[in-house]
Parts: structure tokens; C-alpha cells; sequence
């Protein structure tokens, strides 16, 4: 009497068997009553787009630096008592290519045999070899930018399979790092309900009581459970949430535009434990620190006459402070805070005429914030107080130096004829007898046609440049989504490639060219602050 319903019964078996077996994770979850993770349910959304070969491609953008490239045609060099051998040199040359010459710290951590000074010392000395070889040598042969690799463009449709494969690739590493977590521990995660929870025990002292527990004392090491019981968890995840990772709703890092819909910022038990192993650490420092300073100024103060008490100042805590090299005063770090995230901070307070949905200004908020009365740093009051006594010194040669500024740039016409007088004569060797013999109206008009000349040669190597950036980004496009398979690929116009035409010559550089510009960068709220300090009234 059933009969008519056993085919779509076997089918639906065969159905469930075959789910089974492709997907035994998802199985689990609809046996599972406890609803989805929010890492499961992105690894769900994102799963089509997971592919193996973008995860060949995240690795080699760290794969170690190739020591395979031969360094025999590089010889000993030795400056003062350093001796620079082939190896040496062939490691730091490879990582000039990823770190660039201004990062020196990294430079060295490369390289693991030479310190900081040495490697300065000897970018230094090819920095001068440079500058006499363009000077004295009567072919400089010097590199054209086109010989050196740049980085390349990506497009848009490009870029947008990238980004695709990406997040996949991290919603895959955030579902797997979360299953990891639960099998070893139910405390993996702590949001916003287990950390209320926690901080609640950690009040009443019950996480003790809960650690007796068998099946909780798996779970919780001793560290974690100290851990916990340091902080507040609730108050970490708030200061995650409203500050440190909040931004600008338009970058990509804030926290926003990373979780899912209904997902708030949380701790891992890692996470924890490894922040109250820093807190720790410090603090035996710290205290170190400061029993070390204490004694010695408990030594250098005793006499036959007068005994010092054996306690710990203040003054000794601030000494501590400086010798450690650690900011005793963090307003700056908070009043700061909302310029440097992007934050937009409203004025909830309830008075009269005051519109509590506007958006108060960066400089409004900083006033309101660093007013002197919530300053509590005892050293650096005298310096607060030393600026603000030579504020108006330094506001007089800021005046100064601006007023030289313009009259440096109302000379600048002149100035830039005469460096152009400069290079031309190192073009030419004969260029200062032959403007000897020509009248000054027939030297304006030849100095002029040569700066038109440099004019034209530099729209050129433009040109030449910039045809083969564009070269360069349909090949590597060309490669990138013919390595990951992507269906995009089919829709890219297969374009020839047109000749890059003659590559323009080479100059001889002047000095201050080979000299080059060691410029910090520095973002706009780092700079405004240093001027603040030199500048109060800014």
C-alpha cells in the first residue's frame, strides 16, 4: 500500500548518503540542535569561492629570501676593520630588493652577521662610490629605471577574484582555528555573554570553585585561570569594540566591515593568557626596576649622620620609568585616539541647545580631552611647563624661517637654470669655454633650449615607463587568473602587445641625486602633534 512513495524514500537515502559523505561537517550541524557559528555560517557563504592555488600564492609572498643566486662575481670588501665577504654581500643585496635601504633593523635581522652600523656604514660607502663614478668617470653608464623590476597594477576585475579568493581563504583558517579551539577547550572564545559570566565569578571568587570541576579543570590551565581573573573581560571587549577596533566605516580593517551580521568583536583564552604573561613580565621588570633604583639611591644617600627610610618614591618609580624607556603619561595616547582611528564622537550630554546627533570636531574633542586638570604626570609637568615658556621664541623663528622660505622660492627660477647650467656641463666638456666666447642673449636662448631638451627627454622616459607598466599588468593579470582558474579570464581582451619603441638615454646624475632623501614618513596626526608641542596656540 506504500509503494508509491519508496522511490522518493531510496532517493532520499541515496540523497542523505551522498551528503554524508561530501560534507560529514555539515552533517554534524543538523544534528547539532546549537545553532551556527558565526565562522561556520562565513566558511558556508564563502565556500565556493575557496581555491588551492591562491593558497600556493600567500605562500610565496613569504616564502625566505633565494639563496640560490650565485655571488661569485662578488669580491671581498673591506671598510676599516669590517670585512664584507661575497655571502654577506649577496644576503644584503637580496634584501635591499624586498626591505628597501631605509629599513635597517630588518636589513640586519637578514642578514644576522652584520650590525646596524656596519650595514649604514656600507650603504654609505656605495652611496659615495655612486656620486664620484658620476663626477669623475667619462661614461657613467648608469641604470635606466626600465631595467629595474617594479611593482605591478592590478585591475579592478583582477583585484576583485583576489579579494574573493582571500576572504575565503580566511574564512577557511577562522572555521578550522575554531573547531581546533573547541575540541580543546569550551572556553576557546569568549564573547560578550561568557566574559559577563566570568567577570561575575572572578568578583564573587567562585572561579576556584568552578576549576574543581573535572570537567572545567580540563579546560582552564592555571594560567588561564589567573588570567581571567586579572582582567575584565568585559571591559577588554568594549575598548576592542568602540575604540581600537572601530574605524571609519570606509576602511577595510574595522571591525565592521569584517563580521557577520550580528557578530561582535571577541577574546580567544590565547589571547588572554598571552596578555597576562606580558603584563606579568613587565611588572617583575618594573618592580626590578625599581628595588634596583631605590637601594642605589638608598647607598649613595647614607651617611655616618643621616639614614634613609628603606621605602620606594615616586621619584624612583619615575626614574624607573625613563631608564625602562616606558611613557609615563598616556593622555596623548587617548586624546589622540579618535583623529587616529577615524572615530566619530557625539556630545551626549543632555543640556540646553546642545544637538546630541552632532559630530563634534577633532579639535573640539582633543580640547575637551586634554584640559590640564586630567593630567597626573608629576616628570613631565616642568617640561610641559618649559615649552610653554619658549612657545613664543619658537613662534618667532617659525615666523622667520617662513619668511626666508618665500624668498628661497621667489630665487627659484634662478636657482633651476644654474642646476640645469650644471648638468649640461657634465654633458659636455667644452660647454664653459664655448659660453665664454657667446654673448649673454646667445647663452639664455642655449640654456634654454636645453632645458626644453631635458623637458622632452623626461615626458619621454615617462611614456617609455608607463607603456611598460601597462605591459607588465596584462601579463600579470594574464598570469594570475590563468593560475587560479578563474572564469573571468575569458572575458580579457586578448590585446597585442605593441613594440615599446626606443628606450630613452641616460643622463649623468648630478649630486644631489646620487645624495638621494632620507625623509621619515610620518601620518598627518603624528606630524600635527609635534607641532602642537612646538606650537601650543596651533
Amino acid at each position: 500500500m506504500d509503494t508509491s512513495h519508496d522511490p522518493d524514500e531510496s532517493d532520499s537515502r541515496v540523497n542523505a548518503r551522498s551528503h554524508d559523505n561530501s560534507s560529514q561537517e555539515e552533517h554534524a550541524i543538523d544534528k547539532d540542535p546549537s545553532p551556527i557559528s558565526f565562522q561556520q555560517r562565513k566558511w558556508n557563504r564563502l565556500r565556493n569561492q575557496y581555491n588551492d592555488q591562491y593558497l600556493d600564492l600567500f605562500k610565496t609572498a613569504f616564502d625566505p629570501i633565494d639563496d640560490s643566486r650565485s655571488n661569485g662575481n662578488l669580491p671581498p670588501t673591506q671598510l676599516g676593520a669590517v670585512t664584507w665577504h661575497p655571502e654577506e654581500k649577496a644576503k644584503l643585496y637580496q634584501a635591499l630588493c624586498r626591505r628597501g635601504r631605509h629599513d635597517l633593523p630588518a636589513l640586519a635581522d637578514l642578514i644576522s652577521s652584520k650590525s646596524v652600523i656596519e650595514i649604514k656604514a656600507y650603504l654609505d660607502n656605495l652611496r659615495e662610490q655612486e656620486t664620484d663614478r658620476q663626477r669623475f668617470e667619462a661614461q657613467p653608464k648608469n641604470i635606466s629605471q626600465a631595467e629595474i623590476p617594479a611593482a605591478v597594477e592590478i585591475g579592478p576585475e583582477c583585484e576583485k577574484v583576489l579579494d574573493r579568493a582571500a576572504d575565503a581563504l580566511l574564512a577557511f583558517q577562522e572555521q578550522y582555528d575554531h573547531v581546533a579551539g573547541q575540541q580543546r577547550s569550551d572556553l576557546w572564545l569568549i564573547n560578550q555573554e561568557v566574559a559577563s559570566e566570568l567577570d561575575e565569578k572572578a568578583g564573587d571568587g567562585d572561579i576556584d570553585a568552578e576549576v574543581e570541576d573535572p570537567k572545567f579543570d580540563e579546560q582552564v590551565t592555571p594560567i588561564s585561570e589567573r588570567a581571567i581573573g586579572l582582567f575584565r573581560l568585559t571591559a577588554l571587549l568594549e575598548l576592542s569594540e568602540r575604540l581600537f577596533m572601530n574605524k571609519s566605516r570606509d576602511n577595510p580593517n574595522s571591525w565592521h566591515n569584517i563580521a557577520e551580521v550580528g557578530e561582535r568583536p571577541s577574546l580567544t583564552l590565547e589571547t588572554v593568557s598571552d596578555l597576562f604573561d606580558l603584563v606579568v613580565n613587565f611588572l617583575r621588570r618594573l618592580v626590578q626596576s625599581c628595588l634596583f633604583i631605590t637601594q642605589s639611591r638608598i647607598r649613595a644617600s647614607t651617611s655616618r649622620d643621616y639614614r634613609p627610610s628603606g621605602t620606594v618614591k615616586e621619584e624612583d618609580v619615575v626614574a624607573c620609568l625613563n631608564v625602562l624607556g616606558v611613557k609615563s603619561n598616556t593622555a596623548s595616547y587617548w586624546v589622540e585616539l579618535a583623529r587616529r582611528n577615524d572615530l566619530q564622537v557625539v556630545d551626549d550630554a543632555h543640556r540646553r541647545g546642545v544637538d546630541t546627533n552632532a559630530v563634534l570636531a577633532y579639535d573640539a574633542v582633543e580640547a575637551s580631552l586634554s584640559w590640564s586638570g586630567r593630567s597626573r604626570s608629576v616628570s613631565t609637568a616642568p617640561t610641559a611647563a618649559h615649552k610653554g615658556h619658549s612657545s613664543g621664541s619658537i613662534g618667532s623663528e617659525e615666523d622667520s624661517s617662513d619668511d626666508s622660505e618665500e624668498v628661497d622660492n621667489v630665487e627659484e627660477p634662478g636657482d633651476e637654470i644654474l642646476s640645469h647650467e650644471e648638468g649640461d656641463q657634465d654633458l659636455t666638456h667644452d660647454s664653459q669655454t664655448e659660453g665664454d666666447a657667446t654673448s649673454p642673449d646667445r647663452q639664455s636662448k642655449v640654456h634654454l633650449s636645453e632645458r626644453e631638451k631635458l623637458g622632452i627627454l623626461e615626458i619621454a622616459q615617462e611614456e617609455y615607463l608607463e607603456r611598460m607598466d601597462q605591459s607588465a599588468r596584462r601579463q600579470e593579470e594574464a598570469r594570475l587568473l590563468s593560475f587560479l582558474g578563474a572564469e573571468d579570464m575569458e572575458k580579457i581582451k586578448k590585446e597585442d602587445v605593441e613594440g615599446l619603441g626606443v628606450r630613452p638615454k641616460e643622463l649623468r646624475k648630478s649630486i644631489e641625486d646620487c645624495a638621494g632623501l632620507d625623509i621619515d614618513y610620518e601620518a598627518d596626526w603624528e606630524s600635527r602633534a609635534k607641532r602642537q608641542k612646538l606650537d601650543p596656540a596651533a
